[in-house]
């Protein structure tokens, strides 16, 4: 069995809704729960968060997914805050 951790970094800003990384999210965490052969977890960025909760998601992680805003030349801004 795979660990699978996902990370939506998709959060409503200007003029979108965050829609598009929340489908790409869903989708993912539709497919993965849906197979045996796959433990999930996910952590929406932006979102209150315990640390030492999320170091150990990532220390479970056999693969880690994210979904983030597309920006020309960098991470999204709550990505940096987060996992940086």
């Amino acid at each position: 069995m795979k660990n699978i951790f996902i990370i939506n970094g998709g959060h409503p800003f200007a003029h979108s809704g965050g829609r598009f990384n929340e489908t790409l999210f869903n989708t993912t965490m539709g497919y993965f729960d849906s197979n045996e052969n796959f433990a999930v977890k996910s952590t929406q960025a932006g979102d209150d968060y315990d640390a030492k909760e999320e170091v150990e998601k990532f220390k479970w992680a056999d693969i880690v997914i994210y979904h983030t805003p597309y920006l020309v030349v960098s991470d999204s801004i709550w990505f940096q805050k987060i996992y940086r």
